[in-house]
């Protein structure tokens, strides 16, 4: 249709002005529309990517956090693990049972010390065994926990502490040491550090700089922090729940729940945190990140994307990709992150000295660490799939089962099931090793953790300590401890079977003489040739252990008083009279023997040791080459023999001791030659106590020493008060005791004396017995 409006020219222009304008418009609308379609595609991208990255940054977290936890558990278990293994030692509760009894054995001593020094290494910084009297038996190691900042103690059936000290986790446990009957016989104390749990404070920053892995215990009204950051120093002993009216991250995972959550924490900066307990031990961990941090990337480049969506598509899509590129690369850090903390686990798994097995609850195993491969004899990989049965030789199954059924019976509980059993090798070869039992709970399932460690040269150790502790190291007989569990089991056997037995206790003459004179080799080769000797008398029934020294105890099990034992007893001593011929020389000794029986001489091993020594010391008093059966008067004498002594003790500061002088007069002139000091003893109670009483006692108690200087000094100073008065009647002679002249300060002793009275030492004379001059002719 043509327009029937006159047209001119003025007006032709004024459509291609509208056009531009109209086009303009459509242009600026068209790329405004263009622009803002970008800006929408770019933001709803840019939210599909942020939502992604929160889920990948979740998950990643999470698992960061499942691994920091199963590593700290992990560390705690081992740990515990090994204090307990400790405890349960058989050889040491006996050794520290025995102490109890006989804190002074040197070599008990040492065999616990040998001990403690050899668990040492395990992984302990600190080995302490104690008595039931708390008396420290052995200690190993350096304590450290006097440095510490912050402690903490852990829900495990020992008395268990986790501390913070010098930049490092340290664990602490006291448990008590049961012998088989359930009795504490002492106390194990171990201080260990955690060195993998350290480490895992000091790497914790893959998820970025702002990254905290948090450990805490809820109190009360509060809670205490170990620190977040390696060789950390500050620790919050009493830090408040909620902080400026925020609830802390951590406060949840003291709740024992799990889970991820955005909030503030104490700095009031906003963080992405995830949270959980930590098994059942009491503490509660957190990771957390700054959500700044997280999403600087993303923020960063927002204003890029605002100035970028004004120009063209093209450069809007460019900056889209930079955007994006930033948020990918942390994305696959975070992954990478994760990565490693997993490769880190495994590192330490690999490296640790124990074999690691996982299993399912069928038997079936799921990963094994290199040290079980090579403790098994297997390739990597050669027993994934397999049954741990195939591992175990078929006598130990029973007792596998049986373990593995008492540990599922009690719910999987956090203390794990420890025993012994015997292991195959490749190519059949077994060998002992200590199992551990434990478990864990992924995705649902039940894995059981199963350690194992090889024990043979332990298993040998243990032997030799028990067999150190139990037996004479010169004679290789039982020494008094495995004696006297031998007593006592012969005392319960006697009272079942209604028999009786007979302790025969030994005392070697002459052993003293040999030993001083030829040296103690060639006593120790008499001692040995002795054990021998006595060993070959005895039935395949009967017993002999080397009480100490010279003294041996023998006991014959089913041994009713009467000629029987009189003919094993005569045997015995036959046996030990004959000649010793010994490194060249010719020797002879014979022996005195004490018998006391079961149930007429005593009903208990100190009685009966103590009524066989009685009787012994009576065959002595008889004469060498003598034996004695116990009687009731042996102890009555006993006795006497102990109150004399008691009294005889206090018989110089009472003023109860007297000389009496017997003049020596010359037969032929009848003239005084001299006189001779006779002691007497007058007691307030007992009155006068003939010599032949007292002098004994005073001799065998070492007394007849202080009483023969009071003689020698009371003598001397009765001969000055004869001169004072002008007496004279020659020579004073005093008795001098063979214990008193074998002293090496005799004559020093003497001369003192002398000199203090001022006598002329003409005029003092001793006299002594022939037997001590044939002692050393």
């Amino acid at each position: 249709m043509v327009d029937p409006r006159p047209q001119t020219p003025d007006s032709e222009p004024l459509p291609g002005t509208e056009r531009v304008g109209y086009d303009h418009r459509i242009s600026i609308i068209a790329s405004f529309i263009l622009i803002l379609l970008t800006f929408s595609a770019g933001l709803s991208v840019f939210m599909v990517m942020q939502h992604r990255a929160k889920q990948i940054i979740a998950k990643s977290l999470l698992q960061s956090l499942k691994n920091h936890i199963q590593l700290f558990e992990l560390g705690i278990k081992r740990s515990n693990n090994a204090s307990r293994a400790i405890a349960s030692r058989s050889s040491i509760i006996k050794t520290l049972k025995y102490l109890d009894r006989y804190p002074t054995n040197l070599a008990a001593i040492s065999a616990v010390q040998q001990a403690a020094d050899t668990f040492l290494p395990t992984g302990f910084s600190l080995v302490q065994f104690t008595t039931l009297n708390r008396h420290i038996v052995a200690l190993a190691g350096t304590p450290a926990s006097h440095l510490h900042q912050l402690t903490v103690s852990l829900k495990l059936p020992a008395s268990t502490h986790l501390l913070w000290a010098n930049g490092a986790f340290l664990m602490i446990q006291k448990l008590p040491m049961l012998d088989t009957k359930r009795q504490r016989v002492g106390w194990l104390t171990t201080e260990a550090r955690l060195p993998a749990l350290t480490q895992m404070i000091k790497e914790t920053g893959g998820l970025g700089k702002t990254e905290k892995f948090v450990i805490c215990r809820k109190l009360p009204t509060a809670m205490q922090c170990f620190p977040n950051v390696p060789r950390g120093k500050r620790v919050f002993r009493n830090f408040p729940l909620k902080f400026n009216h925020y609830t802390l991250p951590i406060v949840s995972a003291l709740e024992r729940k799990t889970r991820l959550i955005t909030t503030r924490d104490y700095r009031e900066q906003q963080v992405f945190a995830a949270y959980a307990p930590i098994g059942d031990f009491g503490l509660d961990a957190v990771l957390k990140v700054d959500t700044q941090e997280l999403y600087a990337p993303i923020y960063k480049r927002i204003s890029y994307v605002t100035y970028s969506l004004l120009f063209v598509l093209a450069i809007g899509l460019l900056l889209l990709y930079w955007l994006v590129n930033p948020l990918i690369r942390k994305l696959a850090f975070s992954e990478r992150s994760v990565r490693d903390s997993e490769v880190r686990t495994r590192t330490i798994l690999e490296n640790i000295n124990e074999g690691i097995i996982t299993t399912f609850e069928t038997g079936e195993i799921r990963s094994i660490n290199s040290v079980a491969e090579r403790l098994l004899g297997y390739a990597p990989g050669d027993l994934i799939g397999q049954n741990m049965l195939d591992v175990i030789s078929p006598d130990s199954y029973p007792k596998y089962r049986d373990q593995m059924q008492q540990y599922v019976a009690r719910s999987q509980s956090d203390r794990p099931s420890c025993f012994k059993l015997c292991v195959l090798r490749r190519g059949g070869h077994e060998f002992s090793a200590e199992i551990r039992i434990s478990d864990m709970l992924l995705h649902g399932q039940y894995k059981f953790i199963i350690t194992l460690q090889d024990i043979t040269q332990r298993t040998k150790t243990e032997a030799e300590i028990l067999r150190l502790a139990t037996y004479d190291l010169l004679t290789g007989l039982p020494n008094r401890s495995l004696l006297e569990d031998r007593i006592k089991q012969e005392i319960q056997v006697s009272q079942c079977n209604h028999k009786c037995f007979a302790v025969v206790y030994i005392d070697l003459n002459d052993f003293k003489s040999i030993n001083d004179s030829l040296g103690h080799d060639v006593g120790d080769a008499l001692l040995k040739v002795v054990a021998k000797r006595l060993s070959n008398c005895l039935r395949g029934k009967d017993l002999v252990a080397r009480q100490g020294g010279d003294e041996f105890i023998i006991i014959l099990s089913d041994a009713a008083p009467g000629d029987d034992v009189s003919i094993a007893v005569q045997e015995i001593l036959d046996a030990l009279e004959k000649v010793y011929r010994i490194k060249g020389h010719e020797l002879h000794s014979d022996a005195n023997l004490g018998i006391a029986h079961y149930p007429d001489d005593g009903q208990d091993v100190i009685t009966l040791l103590r009524n066989s020594d009685m009787a012994m010391y009576k065959a002595k008093s008889l004469g060498r080459h003598n034996y004695c059966f116990y009687s009731p008067e042996m102890a009555t004498k006993a006795t006497d023999r102990l109150i004399m002594r008691n009294n005889l003790h206090h018989a110089i500061d009472r003023d109860e001791l007297t000389l009496h002088y017997q003049p020596i007069v010359s037969i032929v002139s009848g003239e005084i030659l001299a006189v001779e000091a006779l002691l007497r003893w007058t007691h307030p109670v007992m009155g006068s106590v003939p010599p032949d009483r007292f002098i004994s006692v005073a001799e065998d108690s070492g007394l007849i020493l202080s009483i023969g200087e009071w003689v020698l000094e009371t003598a001397c100073r009765q001969i000055r008060a004869w001169e004072a008065e002008g007496i004279s009647i020659g020579h004073t002679v005093v008795n001098i005791s063979p214990l008193q002249f074998r002293q090496t300060n005799i004559v020093k002793r003497f001369t003192r004396i002398i000199e203090d009275t001022g006598i002329d030492p003409n005029r003092l004379g001793m006299e002594i017995t022939e037997s001590v001059i044939m002692e050393d002719p």
